[in-house]
């Protein structure tokens, strides 16, 4: 498997867990204008 991430200046964050606490904060990240990928594992 290859993962394709194209460079950028941007700071990025990983979130490890879909709970409340993670999807939260994926969404205040989103509301920020930053790129995002979420990953489910399940």
């Amino acid at each position: 498997m290859e993962i394709q991430i194209p460079r950028s200046d941007k700071k990025r964050v990983v979130i490890i867990g879909g709970g409340f606490g993670g999807l939260a904060l994926a969404n205040k990240l989103d509301n920020d204008g930053g790129d995002s990928a979420r990953a489910s594992f399940g």
